[in-house]
């Protein structure tokens, strides 16, 4: 009975104290008192894991609170990144010209605010609204080509003096904190006749970004109390970093196409014309990164096939390589390829006396002909080839083509197939052909003192002095590519028969007059005959390819016998 106690006593004595210890771990604990006591307790497995791959310079406590950059701060379980043990010594030294520029970002705070751009139709003040009228205002704007028109008009008017950075999506930065959240900005818009339209723009504040964690991380200035620490700075660090970074896209957004992470623009020439239906359009990238003891900005060339603005028809034609007549484009089956062709493109129409704007968004894209498909319009039901001949004097070519739906919800906006035309600088949804990627890598691939050229002038057009965007968050440029020291290092050396060995020439190895260490004779193989010339004229060819291949292979110290199939070769010829 007494032992059965005892491992009772035991099992309690040892859940109390796996308590404690966590307790001791986490910091929680009940008695305030007990943190003034001193700690016996071993280092945990982490803590010795990370004592012992980023280890201290001393063991002396320094805690100082976490935020601004800071020099020599110790502690017990602290780490930084390792060091660079050593620096290179093979080969020869080399100085080379790396595409990087190097920028200053001053020690400041800007504030992060988050973006919703709503029509004005369905904005107002969200308090006091029904639950339908509070759906209907959360039917935000997300048009990229709207939302950046938007902004663009507040930055001038409203937030002239506040400089905004707009990242083209839903994030905004600015330097100062802003007290007015809500704006109504009125526009024209240019792919719709100058149309002037009303949207409401709503921000809410949701961070402060330290921009001095950039110069504490490329200048080593931080240790770490943890490993969570160290994540947290981190992440910290990438969000400034991306707040530079959008800084400087404001300036080309303004000037060049923006697509994904790149600027783009076309091109006149017949170098980037990309045959059939595409066209090389000419960009560049840019992001700021971190680098030793400073920032910088990197800056690359960049391609990318677009589609050329086409009249509708004549790209369906191209694409549609099978098609013999545009009547055809009445099949259901030919309708479906069209379908996969068009949707999601930005098409425009003149029809109105100005170019018009539409997408193809709809999963079921055409509709029925011109001439059958109908609307209600004053009153009456009309057909579409009808209302273009008596709205706008346009007889149609094409009737029986059916007609593409551009509508968005339940709107059903029918526009004619032989109206329409393709928008510039857009991806194709097919695959370029082999010729066409050989063409595009014939353009693209330019020595590099050109592409050098193209660089330096893009950073001198991108990085002027007199940026008031960058004067105004103090962010210092150059538009001075960085030189930097590397070493060129030994090519390999091939070892031949009889010791000797062969060094490339202009990165080559000649390999004419050197025999292998270890050659493999060649005893079986044969040859493939499909040649079309005459019995005497083949013979002496056969026989000639034949003793050239053996003269070659006796060169290299391969021992070749002849073909196994020479006697019927020598029938067939």
């Amino acid at each position: 009975m007494s032992s059965s106690k005892g491992v009772t006593k035991s099992k309690a004595q040892s859940a109390k104290e796996s308590r404690a210890t966590k307790q001791q771990e986490t910091g929680a604990c009940k008695n305030p008192s007990q943190h003034d006591k001193p700690s016996t307790k071993s280092p945990s497995k982490t803590t010795e894991y990370c004592s012992k791959k980023y280890p201290t310079t001393s063991p002396s406590v320094k805690h100082k609170p976490q935020g601004g950059p800071y020099k020599d701060i110790k502690s017990e379980h602290g780490y930084v990144p390792p060091n660079r043990p050593s620096y290179a010594t093979l080969g020869s030294s080399l100085t080379v010209i790396i595409n990087f520029f190097p920028i200053k970002i001053p020690n400041i705070t800007i504030h992060q605010y988050d973006v919703t751009i709503f029509d004005s139709s369905t904005g107002g003040e969200n308090d006091e609204k029904t639950e339908e009228q509070t759906a209907e205002y959360r039917r935000t704007v997300s048009n990229k080509y709207v939302c950046r028109n938007v902004i663009n008009v507040l930055s001038n008017t409203q937030l002239k003096s506040e400089y905004p950075a707009y990242d083209g999506r839903s994030i905004l930065y600015l330097k100062d904190r802003i007290d007015v959240r809500r704006y109504t900005v009125e526009w024209k818009d240019e792919e719709d006749g100058k149309r002037v339209r009303q949207h409401e723009v709503v921000l809410k504040h949701t961070a402060h970004i330290d921009l001095s964690v950039i110069t504490g991380l490329t200048q080593r200035e931080h240790q770490f109390d943890s490993m969570t620490n160290h994540d947290e700075f981190l992440s910290r660090h990438q969000v400034a970093t991306n707040a530079v970074d959008t800084i400087f896209k404001q300036f080309a957004a303004a000037r060049y196409t923006p697509s994904g992470r790149g600027f783009y623009w076309y091109c006149k020439g017949r170098d980037f014309d990309l045959g059939s239906e595409l066209e090389l359009w000419k960009g560049f990238t840019q992001s700021a990164r971190p680098g030793q003891k400073q920032a910088y900005l990197n800056i690359n060339m960049s391609y990318r096939p677009c589609i050329k603005p086409w009249y509708l028809l004549d790209y369906l034609w191209e694409v549609l390589y099978y098609l013999k007549d545009f009547e055809e484009l009445c099949n259901e089956a030919i309708l479906e390829d069209a379908a996969k062709e068009i949707f999601y493109l930005e098409l425009y129409t003149d029809h109105l006396g100005h170019k018009r704007k539409y997408k193809v968004k709809r999963d079921k894209v055409f509709l029925q002909p011109a001439n059958k498909e109908t609307f209600l319009c004053d009153g009456k039901v009309v057909t579409v080839q009808k209302y273009f001949k008596n709205h706008y004097k346009k007889e149609l070519k094409y009737p029986d083509l059916p007609c593409i739906d551009v509508g968005r919800g339940d709107k059903v906006i029918a526009l004619p197939m032989e109206i329409c035309y393709i928008k510039e600088g857009q991806r194709s949804n097919n695959e370029m052909t082999s010729k066409q990627k050989r063409k595009m890598v014939e353009t693209t691939s330019v020595p590099p003192i050109n592409r050098q050229d193209d660089i330096k002038s893009i950073a001198i057009e991108m990085l002027p002095p007199d940026d008031p965007l960058r004067n105004y968050y103090k962010i210092e440029t150059s538009n001075a590519m960085v030189k930097a020291e590397c070493r060129q290092l030994p090519p390999p050396v091939i070892n031949y028969n009889k010791n000797t060995s062969l060094k490339p020439n202009y990165g080559k190895w000649q390999l004419g007059g050197y025999k292998l260490v270890e050659p493999i004779p060649v005893y079986l193989w044969a040859i493939l005959h499909f040649s079309n010339f005459s019995k005497e004229d083949g013979y002496v060819r056969y026989n000639a390819f034949i003793n050239q291949m053996q003269r070659q292979a006796g060169d290299k110290g391969i021992h070749m016998e002849r073909p196994v199939n020479e006697k019927i070769l020598t029938e067939v010829i």
